[in-house]
């Protein structure tokens, strides 16, 4: 477990038993029917949660069964999951159902244990140990992992942990790496070393789950002393800027269905889990057009930058639901649910009927940021495309702003820019090396700034619109 890292700086490995002992020292402290014990659920690298409870003596008071389902045939038996339209492998809704799972098999097994009246007592001295009527609390760890591998996958290497409670509540946090960055880095001289640096951070987010739940201090990590970035929301850091910990956020009830009517009515899902209309404010917005198929790490890396660089300005990803080059009809109400589930409590969110090419967009939220990846913005941009000129020209006049990323999650850092970003817009200088209009041509010229100004000079210069 841990051991193998004792070399690493972005957490103490001394403060990770510090922080298992407490824990099981103040747990001891209770009375065994009034403790609470936790079931832990977890694929993948996560495993490693409660082993790392158990690498310290004293587990027995806090600890009450763990599982690894790690082929799907063990985890289909806690999630249901039938295919990719149910719900992805590696999700919030999977980390829920896995520990909703364990949780039900813990209760069940203690109620079966305490009905059985030598049980209910001790022996020797006459205490109470368990009584049926009023049993202890379970808590439950359900943990769906993703973390690196050799084999080909679809998404990123991610983790989505979820805590359930007695009384039906729950509570999510989720974390995704930046691959870019990890491999080599701090000893990590090989793909199996660099699943090991993952497992760490994830055992350690698990713990601080369970330390969180139990009202005791977390165990602090360094953001800049990691090996690479992690993206999370729920990361909460100390003054220094530098420290964190996690603070969980409340799971949200599952979305009401939908209809055709309900969606023009209220076609805006903000991540606190209401609907609204209309977007106050709608003026200056950040727009991250995209098919929401799945909420990437790439999605929430533009998010936290872009939180990052217009603090003052909402954010809103639009979810299309008609795409002229994959979508020829409405997405599915069906699908547009599961999709607009997936972002829910994580994202704001504009679901899209008409409209979905950037002119049409800018036109409707005036002077956004419109956020694109490289490849879409050179299409954009492209002679050969017969709505350049007409949609760039639209765009200009609603003030729009355009802002380019790298499209690889795996190749994005810590910049507005990506890192083919000279590339980029060389070649796009050279698509508009033949242009007629002089304006276009000298628009690209010299350096780019590191993020694009507006359309005016982005793209068109000082060239004015027709009267």
């Amino acid at each position: 477990m841990v051991g193998f890292f004792t070399h690493q700086t972005f957490v103490s490995i001394d403060t990770i038993w510090a922080a298992i002992r407490e824990l099981h020292a103040t747990v001891r402290t209770q009375p065994v029917r009034k403790r609470t014990y936790w079931a832990i659920n977890a694929t993948g690298g996560a495993a490693e949660i409660a082993s790392s409870l158990l690498a310290i003596g004293g587990a027995s008071g806090m600890f009450f069964l763990s599982e690894n389902p790690y082929h799907p045939a063990a985890s289909w038996a806690h999630t249901g999951r039938q295919h990719h339209d149910d719900i992805p492998a590696v999700c919030e809704e999977a980390a829920l159902r896995l520990s909703t799972s364990i949780g039900k098999i813990a209760r069940d097994r203690l109620q079966s244990y305490a009905a059985v009246p030598s049980h209910q007592r001790d022996e020797r001295t006459g205490e109470v140990l368990l009584d049926p009527k009023n049993l202890p609390k379970i808590v439950a760890l359900g943990v769906s992992a993703a973390t690196q591998t050799r084999d080909k996958r679809r998404g990123g290497d991610r983790t989505h942990f979820a805590v359930t409670y007695d009384n039906g509540q729950a509570c999510t946090v989720e974390v995704w790496f930046n691959r870019d960055g990890w491999e080599g880095k701090h000893g990590a001289e090989s793909d199996d070393a660099m699943r090991g640096l993952q497992n760490l951070v994830l055992t350690v987010f698990g713990l601080n789950l369970i330390l969180e739940a139990m009202d005791l201090p977390q165990i602090p990590m360094s953001f800049a002393k990691l090996p690479a970035n992690i993206y999370c929301r729920q990361m909460v850091f100390a003054p220094d800027g530098d420290t964190f910990i996690l603070e969980p956020r409340p799971h949200m009830a599952p979305l009401e269905e939908l209809t055709e009517e309900s969606l023009r009515k209220l076609p805006i899902f903000l991540e606190n889990g209401q609907r609204d209309g209309t977007v106050s404010g709608t003026e200056g917005m950040v727009v991250i057009p995209s098919s929401l198929d799945t909420l990437t790490a790439a999605h929430r890396f533009m998010g936290t930058v872009m939180r990052a660089a217009a603090p003052k300005r909402p954010i809103f990803h639009i979810l299309n639901r008609k795409h002229p080059e994959k979508l020829a009809t409405l997405l599915p109400l069906d699908k547009t649910r599961a999709r607009l589930q997936a972002c829910r409590g994580h994202v704001n969110v504009i679901v899209r009927n008409e409209g979905p090419y950037f002119a049409d967009m800018a036109e409707e939220y005036p002077k956004a940021w419109l956020v694109v990846g490289n490849d879409v913005y050179r299409k954009l941009v492209d002679p050969n495309n017969p709505r350049r000129d007409p949609d760039l020209e639209r765009m200009w006049r609603a003030g729009a702003t355009v802002i380019v990323f790298g499209r690889d999650e795996e190749y994005m850092d810590r910049k507005l820019i990506p890192k083919g970003y000279d590339t980029l817009f060389r070649d796009v200088r050279d698509l508009f090396a033949d242009h007629p209009d002089p304006a276009w041509r000298e628009s690209f010229t010299g350096e780019m700034p590191t993020m694009s100004s507006t359309l005016q000079g982005l793209t068109m210069g000082d060239r004015k619109p027709a009267a």
